[in-house]
């Protein structure tokens, strides 16, 4: 699956892939350093909005994963699956 984002200047396009379901929800990080996606393949993941390389992926969610948000200072993420849960995660390590 595709993820099409444009940088800040808008001269640049990148094609974010990785996810291997489709892409419910996606959020900058609020310093604008990272992107944030959410899946229908249980998992987000988060990615270098300068350069489009994948950093990380959070696992933990056993049903698609439809929206995702950053905190205000960008320490946490709370994504809301259809397993019937919300997960907050750690923004750094990926952990729960």
């Amino acid at each position: 699956m595709e993820l099409k984002v444009s940088a800040f200047q808008g001269t640049r396009k990148y094609k974010l892939r990785g996810h291997s379901g489709i892409v419910n929800d996606c959020a900058f990080s609020p310093d604008g350093c990272f992107i944030l996606s959410a899946s229908d393949d249980k998992t987000l993941k988060i990615w270098d909005a300068a350069s489009g390389q994948e950093k990380l992926t959070l696992k933990g969610h056993t049903g698609s994963v439809n929206a995702c948000v950053y905190s205000p200072d960008g320490r946490l993420i709370v994504s809301a699956s259809s397993d019937k849960t919300l997960r907050v995660w750690d923004a750094i390590s990926g952990t729960t």
